[in-house]
């Protein structure tokens, strides 16, 4: 678990969420700034990291297609630990409230690589 790593833990004491310069600009939100990341199953705040490593990617072809926007959290922080990811050290930060419960039946797999979320500035 990284958030029971010193190091890691002092490099990222808080939860960040990484987001694109297309994304920024058009919610109005800069680096650093706290957003709120909210999915039907809860919300996290977090801090904004403006970045190029995630892109806008296009979805469909011809009339259909369509610009998405990717977000990235990290699986660092949890209810204990280190660091939980707030700026208080109590409440929790975790991506977790935002993922949801299920599996793949086959594989018994959770579906957390991928979720619905809305973004705004908090």
């Amino acid at each position: 678990m990284t958030r029971n790593l010193t190091w890691q833990s002092e490099l990222f004491p808080e939860m960040f969420v990484e987001i694109s310069p297309t994304l920024a600009k058009a919610k109005g939100i800069k680096a650093g700034d706290w957003v709120k990341v909210t999915s039907i199953r809860g919300e996290v705040m977090a801090r904004a990291n403006v970045t190029h490593r995630v892109a806008p990617f296009t979805c469909g072809a011809g009339a259909a297609r369509n610009t998405v926007e990717m977000i990235a959290l990290p699986w660092h922080f949890g209810f204990a630990g280190l660091t939980t990811g707030g700026p208080d050290g109590r409440r929790n930060y975790a991506a977790n409230q935002l993922a949801p419960m299920v599996g793949d039946a086959n594989t018994m797999i959770p579906e957390y690589k991928a979720f619905l979320v809305n973004l705004e500035k908090a």
